[in-house]
């Protein structure tokens, strides 16, 4: 997965007009340099729970006509190592 160094500022009240949509998980640039390996093995044993409070499905956004992901590049690294190649993801524009 590209990478890039800065996650894109988006006010939290922006989430709510997302969409779910499915993105292919190698066409999503990372936002995050590193993965704690801890962090992927629990999502590995327990795919689609989360923590209180937070969404099963990644977000991400579009910046600069690139798809960054904002969060969830933990649940999306799991994902791609049991094999899945499109995950779904809260999807929004930058700057909308």
């Amino acid at each position: 997965v590209p990478s890039h160094d800065t996650r894109p500022k988006v006010p939290v009240k922006k989430w709510a007009d997302s969409k779910l949509a499915v993105f292919e998980i190698e066409s999503l640039s990372a936002t995050q340099s590193f993965l704690k390996r801890d962090t992927v093995m629990w999502h590995l044993d327990s795919l689609g729970r989360v923590g209180d409070g937070e969404n099963p499905n990644p977000n991400v956004v579009l910046d600069d006509g690139v798809w960054k992901i904002y969060d969830g590049h933990h649940r999306l690294a799991a994902l791609w190592l049991l094999g899945a190649k499109s995950a779904n993801c809260w999807s929004l524009e930058v700057g909308l």
